[in-house]
């Protein structure tokens, strides 16, 4: 029996951003941070203005996207475990954000609809929503760390802070972008619109990080093989 050696090689943040894939990931997790706050400045006051909605009921539309993220990300590491890929994850968790911003608006031309605006089809799509999120989320946190070993990275604790310092700063950076882009266009052309554009980026973010995958390097970084006893 021999105990396997730590992998004591260093990592550079060139070294990061060359693995195979770990861009596509990023832009994908950034799309994923603009979906999380693009309602989040405008709920309150379209709820509000549309329904004469209270705090507390406008709190607990808001919380159900929290909730559904809360109780699926349990659910993703087993799906992961049972062999779903990262990317597989990252693509149905977009698709059905997109979708979901489309009932929330709701679609353009459906704001008079009954079966579309009301308190009920809000939560629900925010509940849903915060399915599609852990898809996201969890997907591109764990194929950001495929990638490392895929770019022949050491798998030690530098390589894998670097990978969520990676993923935290595409999360804020989307989430910063969301922010304001949801507030603008919720001002210059309402909800249903803003809604709209927000499903749209989102399904823009598919065919745009698989291309990413597809132009991704695929040079591993080759380390010195240990000769130590």
């Amino acid at each position: 029996h021999t105990d396997k050696e730590p992998d004591t090689g260093s990592t550079s943040w060139k070294d990061m951003f060359l693995c195979p894939g770990m861009i596509a990931y990023g832009l994908a997790c950034a799309f994923a941070g603009v979906s999380t706050t693009w309602f989040m400045g405008t709920m309150e006051p379209h709820l509000f203005t549309q329904f004469g909605s209270s705090s507390g009921e406008i709190g607990l539309v808001l919380t159900l996207y929290s909730l559904a993220y809360t109780l699926f990300t349990p659910v993703m590491g087993a799906l992961m475990d049972r062999g779903l890929k990262p990317l597989t994850s990252v693509i149905i968790g977009h698709v059905i954000i997109a979708a979901t911003y489309l009932t929330l608006g709701p679609l353009p031309g459906l704001e008079d609809n009954v079966w579309f605006q009301n308190i009920p089809m809000k939560g629900a799509s925010m509940f849903v929503q915060g399915f599609g999120a852990a898809f996201t989320f969890i997907g591109t946190l764990l194929g950001m760390n495929e990638c490392t070993k895929d770019g022949n990275l050491p798998q030690n604790d530098q390589t894998t802070a670097m990978v969520s310092g990676v993923w935290l700063l595409a999360t804020c950076l989307g989430c910063s972008i969301g922010a304001y882009g949801g507030g603008v266009t919720y001002d210059f052309m309402g909800f249903a619109w803003s809604s709209f554009w927000a499903a749209l980026v989102m399904a823009v973010s598919v065919p745009a990080s698989l291309l990413m995958f597809k132009k991704s390097p695929t040079k591993k970084k080759e380390y010195p093989i240990s000769t130590k006893p």
